[in-house]
């Protein structure tokens, strides 16, 4: 996903970008038994408004379905992982000694995730909230929860409503460590599958 954001301080000044939210993730799953899952991922991410040039995670986990049935899915994962990421400046809140605004380092991270579709297809909604932790260094913690409920409103048309809450205290100097955004937009389906074949015999 991405995003970008312009502001205009005043209506006859220019527009400035203050935003630009890049976040690209690759899963890879295996299912092991009927709830156990082997998932190894590779993510990257960018951000203007916290001062990330460059984040990159690889790495693998175990997941567990607590809530498995035809229509919603709810899981737990818990990862192991490898992250490197390039900030603009080495001015860090939490670490003023760092004198290198790249950081290494192993990640442990717990997730949980739940989505659901009604069977008619109308709406359907997905949650994610994950904690990120450096076990080598604890003040290097972040935590993100991502939202989307989309609602058909006429035919394969619909309107989606999402929402991304990020909480990281490590942080530069002149950046907040909550980030909330808010979007709602227009969404087009292919429509109900199962319903073009017609009922079964």
């Amino acid at each position: 996903s991405s995003s970008f954001i312009w502001l205009r301080p005043l209506p006859d000044a220019s527009f400035n970008q203050i935003g630009r939210e890049l976040s690209l993730t690759e899963r890879f799953t295996h299912q092991a038994t009927s709830r156990l899952q082997v998932v190894g991922f590779a993510r990257y991410d960018s951000s203007l408004l916290r001062a990330i040039l460059h984040r990159g995670d690889v790495g693998a986990g175990l997941g567990f379905a607590l809530l498995k049935s035809a229509h919603s899915l709810g899981r737990v994962t818990l990862s192991a992982m490898g992250e490197a990421t390039q900030y603009e400046s080495a001015d860090f809140v939490l670490a003023p000694e760092a004198d290198s605004a790249v950081r290494l380092g192993p990640r442990v991270a717990a997730s949980v995730g739940y989505r659901s579709q009604s069977e008619d297809t109308n709406q359907s909604v997905r949650f994610f909230a994950i904690a990120f932790l450096n076990p080598l260094d604890t003040r290097e913690f972040r935590t993100v929860v991502d939202g989307t409920a989309t609602f058909r409103i006429w035919g394969p048309r619909g309107v989606t409503l999402s929402g991304n809450w990020t909480y990281d205290p490590f942080r530069i100097v002149n950046r907040n460590a909550h980030d909330l955004s808010i979007n709602v937009g227009l969404s087009l389906s292919g429509g109900n599958r199962e319903s073009a074949k017609g009922p079964k015999s």
